[in-house]
């Protein structure tokens, strides 16, 4: 039980890390367009 709750922890903070880098990317992008 203790496994399975730490490799769900792991897939959230994956996802998290995830959905991070796409805002992330998207707000390059936006600076982009502005700049551009």
């Amino acid at each position: 039980f203790n496994a399975e709750l730490t490799e769900l922890f792991s897939e959230k903070k994956k996802f998290s890390l995830y959905l991070m880098l796409t805002y992330f990317l998207g707000f390059l992008a936006i600076l982009l367009g502005i700049f551009i």
